[in-house]
């Protein structure tokens, strides 16, 4: 244990530590900053997308609320709510300091105490609601868009097929988006008790053998995981 990592996960313990171990090539188990960049670029695309659709759709309808509305959510979501149904029981969260480190969140306020305990069933609820806001609410007020157009006798317009591309590039980018993290990411996380998490279950019990803050707060009841 040091000051920087309280808990004495191995995740931010002392690489030498880690000779011996293979878990690294089933988990990222260690910061690498490159993730960053791989997170970055599955994850901007839809993000671009989403952003023009709802611009062209506020342009279009007049209307700015929806756009407000997400803006708000997004903020107080990755600022706040994330942080406390999601990543405050991730072993990355154990580094004491003002921000998180991690591969997806990195820079945000760390705001939370470290919880080395899985998270509850009202948690991952919660998570996946707030997942499928962000992901669907862009594509929602995009067809919303489209259906003020069509109401509005402009079905042939120009405008009406540039919106009706970028609505389904959206929905096309946001489904990639969650392929990929799953593929590329939830896979190999460590936050193992996220409802989206892949990662094996022989690769979870190393790990938390290799951690007794967690294998302690994680009891016998081990929540579900794909």
């Amino acid at each position: 244990m040091s000051e920087e990592n309280p808990p004495g996960v191995c995740t931010w313990g002392d690489e030498a530590d880690c000779e011996g171990c293979g878990l690294d090539e089933f988990l990222d188990c260690r910061f690498d900053s490159r993730r960053i960049a791989v997170f970055a670029a599955i994850a901007l695309p839809a993000m671009a997308s989403a952003a023009v659709g709802m611009a062209l759709s506020g342009y279009i309808t007049g209307s700015w609320t929806a756009q407000f509305a997400y803006m708000v959510f997004v903020v107080s979501f990755f600022t706040v709510v994330e942080a406390l149904l999601l990543c405050r029981h991730c072993p990355y969260y154990a580094r004491s300091g003002a921000t998180i480190r991690c591969h997806a969140n990195y820079g945000l306020p760390r705001l939370w105490r470290f919880n080395p305990a899985p998270m509850s069933h009202l948690e991952r609820m919660g998570l996946l609601l707030c997942f499928g806001f962000f992901g669907l609410f862009p594509v929602a007020v995009e067809v919303g868009g489209l259906f003020y157009l069509l109401s509005s006798g402009s079905a042939l317009s120009s405008t009406t097929h540039l919106l009706a591309c970028v609505t389904a590039a959206t929905l096309g980018l946001v489904l990639v988006f969650f392929y990929l993290l799953r593929r590329l990411f939830c896979s190999r996380c460590v936050n193992f008790s996220c409802p989206l998490n892949g990662a094996s279950s022989e690769s979870v019990e190393e790990y938390l053998q290799r951690n007794p803050a967690m294998r302690d707060a994680w009891g016998r009841n081990r929540p579900p995981h794909s």
